[in-house]
């Protein structure tokens, strides 16, 4: 006993006791809790001095395991508590977050509210100021209500007057609509231009058309020509409306096939004229323009049956049997030769000239033309133009000294015609110097590059030869009505302006006659300078005011 003793010195320092069988609290006595009493329980001994060691050891272990299970939950219990009071300070922190806001807004509430109450005291004041102006307006309104029944005493009399007035506005209304319908067909005029079928008819149209433009801006203008001709593509080109019929004309080389178009004709005529009428009747025109071609005969002989003022423009020196027929019928017959009277009556008959295109009378430098078709501006160059349709004789004459141009070093610009343009394309258009087109558009730039031009003579051709005062060789076609190609070549061939090749000697005169033209500049200078004298620039000018003047002397 005294051995368990000594190892719990520190709780308990048994004594003897003489009158109690325990132990006596020493100065461990303040030490000693409810637990420790538990652990040591003074029980009798078989000696009567101590306490049993054995089962005090047994309670002591006991309760220090029950402490360790119960310190583990207080443990436990301390980790939720630091837990809770983690997510209790972040929602601290939240809300103080959200309390600086509440202040922020509070304190720009507040500053709203001292600027609505500024608000507020202007308002007042305004307020004050209008009931003011206010009281001004009720007097002001007592002096109008004054006024406004000395106006209804006036208003009765003035509408008096009103109505009278309104009777003699009815009768002045009606006169004025009678004017301005008169004033209106006066401004707004209409012509027709009819014909086509080859650039030489189709282009002085335009020319004529866009002149009479020039010399009264609203006129307006409707082309009439023949269905499946080429006057249908290049008219529109050129920004004009244009009507067709189906219309076409004699054939004069007999085969079958021609036997039964010219079988056709009358009924083809009838019905175009049929068709005439309707374009006429509902364009209205003030006058008709005939320019020659197939649609031009019943264009013309519709509208001069109807007594609207007409005009022909013969092209050629010698008409063909259509504006013959016409000449009696229409106002008015613009010629571009002399000696006219022959044909025409003398009486409506002016020499004007065949009108050429605005851009060939506009001069191109030499460099820039033969930069257009990439040529060499130091060398001679010849230009060959069959017509807008091409030539065969023109192309297979050339075909035959092609490669001594080369030789030659004579650059050449070739217009064969669509329907050769591929096969002599093939043939010769890798050749140096030698440009072969289907059809040159840029005409203005060919005969700027040009020394010298081999051409058909069709009228328009050999105006604007004229025009450009070129040198040139004209071989005229025998396919043409009343052969008036070669009429027209002789009227520059006489005057020393061209030289002149029958159609059947061409592929055996046509070289000779390129290189000595070529090599005697003498000659050149003195066709341009006869061809000069042929020019009759404003031909589509003059020929406009003809027009403008039939309209503004129609009864």
């Amino acid at each position: 006993m005294q051995k368990i003793l000594t190892t719990q010195k520190n709780i308990l320092i048994p004594v003897p006791s003489p009158t109690w069988r325990g132990v006596s609290a020493g100065r461990g006595e303040e030490k000693v809790t409810e637990d420790q009493k538990n652990i040591l329980t003074p029980v009798p001994s078989p000696t009567g001095r101590g306490v049993s060691a054995g089962r005090g050891e047994e309670n002591m272990t006991e309760r220090q395991e029950k402490m360790t299970e119960e310190h583990g939950k207080m443990t436990e219990d301390h980790g939720k508590m630091t837990e809770d009071h983690g997510k209790m300070t972040e929602d601290h922190r939240k809300m103080t977050e959200d309390h600086g806001k509440m202040t922020e807004d509070h304190g720009k509430m507040t500053e709203d509210h001292g600027k609505m109450t500024e608000d507020h005291g202007k308002m007042t004041e305004d307020h004050g100021k209008m009931t003011e102006d206010h009281g001004k307006m009720t007097e002001a309104h007592g002096e109008m209500t004054e006024d406004h029944g000395k106006m209804t005493e006036n208003h009765g009399k003035m509408t008096e007057d009103h109505g009278k007035m309104t009777e003699d506005h009815g009768k002045m209304t009606e006169e004025h609509e009678n004017k301005k319908n008169k004033n209106q067909k006066q401004m707004k005029r209409r012509i027709i231009l009819s014909g086509g079928g080859t650039g030489g008819h189709i282009f002085p149209a335009i020319a004529i058309a866009k002149a009479v433009q020039e010399e009264c801006e609203d006129m307006e203008i409707l082309f009439v020509g023949a269905k499946g001709r080429m006057e249908m593509i290049r008219v529109p080109e050129a920004g004009f409306r244009i009507e067709g019929l189906d219309i076409q004309g004699l054939q004069r080389k007999i085969t079958l096939k021609n036997i039964v178009e010219n079988l056709k004709l009358p009924f083809r005529l009838y019905l175009s004229m049929q068709k005439a009428k309707a374009i006429i009747r509902q364009f209205s025109p003030d006058a008709v323009v005939g320019v020659g071609g197939y649609a031009s005969g019943p264009t013309l002989k519709v509208a001069a049956s109807m007594h609207i003022p007409t005009l022909i423009q013969e092209q050629n020196s010698c008409p063909g049997i259509t504006n013959r027929m016409l000449a009696q019928k229409v106002d008015k017959i613009c010629t571009a030769y002399d000696n006219m009277e022959r044909f025409f009556p003398p009486e409506k008959t002016v020499k004007t000239g065949n009108p050429v295109r605005k851009d060939i009378l506009s001069p191109v430098d030499k460099k820039e033309a033969c930069a257009h078709f990439q040529l060499e501006d130091n060398k001679k160059t010849l230009a060959v133009i069959g017509g807008s349709l091409g030539s065969l004789t023109l192309n297979e004459s050339l075909s035959g000294f092609v490669e001594e141009l080369v030789c030659q070093n004579i650059q050449l610009i070739w217009q064969t015609g669509a329907s050769y343009y591929k096969e002599l394309s093939e043939k010769y258009g890798h050749l140096k110097g030698i440009r072969v087109f289907p059809f040159v558009a840029k005409m203005d730039y060919l005969y700027a590059a040009a020394d010298v031009v081999v051409s058909r003579a069709g009228a328009l051709a050999l105006s604007e030869l004229c025009a450009v005062a070129k040198p040139c060789i004209l071989i005229p076609s025998p396919n043409v009505s009343e052969d008036h190609q070669t009429k027209n070549a002789n009227v520059l061939a006489d005057a020393g302006a061209a030289l002149q090749i029958p159609d059947n000697r061409a592929k055996t005169n046509l070289q000779n006659a390129v290189f000595e033209l070529m090599n005697n500049e003498t000659q050149r200078k003195t066709m341009s300078e006869n061809l000069q004298k042929l020019a009759l620039p404003n031909a589509a000018k003059q020929i406009a005011n003809e027009i403008i003047n039939l309209i503004n002397n129609k009864k």
